[in-house]
This record gives C-alpha cells, structure tokens and sequence, in this order.
C-alpha cells in the first residue's frame, strides 16, 4: 500500500445506525436535507487523523439511494459554502 504511514487507521464513512438492525439506514429522497448534510459534517467531536485533532471526521456517507442525487447537488454547495 502506498502512503500507508499516512493512514490513520480510522474510519471515514458515516452511516446511520439508529434505526438498529443488521444493516444501515438507506437515505431516500426526502431524507436530504439541509440538516442532514449538517449533521454529516459536524461530529461535534474532535477525531485524531495523522496525530492531529480535527472535526472534520468523515470523507463519505454511504446508503444514499439514487433519487436522492439531484438534492445532493442542490444542498451540497450550500452546505459546503460554495460560491
């Protein structure tokens, strides 16, 4: 593996598993929200990543269906502070 000293060794997908069973939430259309994209980037925690603490805990979600893509587009540069 290359780079691998740069590796933190921690996780970087957040999925939802506060609907319990054996498999994470899937997140439809009308789960997208501005919110949830908020949700998303603020852990409120700080995470280590290469000795240092950060917020920024996660690089990607997982279980977004596809109907939920153009929301993704329209809510995403709002979120991220795009101009």
């Amino acid at each position: 593996m290359k780079f691998w000293k740069k590796n933190s060794n921690r996780t970087v997908t957040w999925v939802d598993w506060s609907k319990g069973g054996p498999h994470p939430a899937k997140f439809q259309r009308q789960d997208v929200t501005i919110e949830l994209l908020n949700r998303l980037r603020d852990s409120r925690k700080l995470c280590d990543y290469n000795g240092k603490k950060t917020k920024i805990c996660f690089l990607f979600a997982r279980k977004f269906m596809p109907n939920t893509l153009d929301r993704l587009l329209k809510f995403a540069p709002k979120v991220m502070k795009f101009n």
